[in-house]
């Protein structure tokens, strides 16, 4: 498998596209940063992660465009004449990509950080909350990899895995996002100027808050859903208290998300060999 990984590694690095996305990340990353003033001079921390969302779609258009070129060059066939098996060419395939996919994480949070000590910005979290947050980020990116190259493993069309994956991915960040900000909202809430209460800052109780079996499914949905979690590790780090990142969203955050995504990455990847076992490649 060494010599496999070796040979995509080194068409990755000739691989144009690949360039052009660590651009794209590195703008999304800077502008919030340099081109916008603030009143209040932010922390770095609400800004680390804040492309994982990003980096999701582009990790659909990377692994579906990387792959297809395979297909169209005949590359699978090829490896499979000189006696590689199908399992070691997916799972070089799956090392490659996710290394590809955490490079670009690493290359957006060294841009924050210069970005961030050029403007003089501080860091708010201690080095334990923001290394957890980043290994949450890791095991995200893994199970987004696994979902983006089961498709694009299974299918020679580049263009109709890419199509694929952006509309599957751009379904999961709404319901994602859409679970993460019904867990967000608070048990209580001051009332608005327009309601008839005694003392205008007494705290109501919210309508909208989401409690037993219902906060537990919505906590289901974005521990699954992939773009779930990017959202909610691109969002949480936004309020000032760390209190939020630990029980405001999710308890036990960094142990649910780990687990779920090692799980579900387990589970496609196997399904994923499994498919491409069984795949016709005359």
């Amino acid at each position: 498998m060494s010599k496999i990984f070796r040979s995509e590694f080194y068409r990755l690095l000739h691989f144009k596209r690949y360039w052009l996305a660590c651009m794209a990340v590195i703008i999304f990353s800077v502008y919030p940063i340099l081109c916008n003033d603030y009143s209040i001079v932010p922390d770095i921390d609400g800004f680390l992660f804040q492309t994982m969302t990003i980096i999701s779609f582009l990790s659909a258009f990377l692994v579906s465009q990387f792959i297809g070129d395979e297909y169209a060059y005949g590359t699978v066939r090829n490896k499979m004449i000189i006696g590689h098996s199908r399992i070691k060419i997916y799972f070089a395939e799956l090392i490659l990509n996710y290394l590809a996919v955490v490079a670009l994480l690493n290359i957006s949070v060294v841009s924050v950080i210069i970005s961030g000590a050029i403007r003089h910005w501080k860091y708010h979290f201690s080095p334990d909350i923001l290394l957890k947050s980043y290994v949450m980020c890791l095991c995200t990116l893994l199970l987004i990899v696994a979902v983006c190259l089961i498709v694009s493993m299974n299918s020679r069309s580049r263009i109709l895995s890419l199509i694929f994956l952006l509309a599957v991915f751009y379904i999961f960040n709404l319901i994602g996002a859409d679970a993460c900000n019904k867990l967000s909202e608070p048990a209580m809430r001051l009332p608005y100027k327009f309601e008839d209460v005694a003392e205008i800052n007494e705290p109501l109780l919210n309508n909208r808050y989401q409690s037993g079996n219902m906060r537990n499914v919505y906590e289901t949905i974005l521990l699954i859903d992939p773009c779930g979690q990017g959202y909610y590790e691109s969002e949480s780090m936004y309020d000032k208290e760390e209190k939020f990142i630990s029980s405001e969203i999710l308890k036990y955050p960094f142990q649910k998300i780990f687990i779920s995504s090692i799980i579900e990455s387990i589970v496609i990847t196997t399904a994923g060999i499994f498919i491409f076992r069984k795949k016709d490649l005359k």
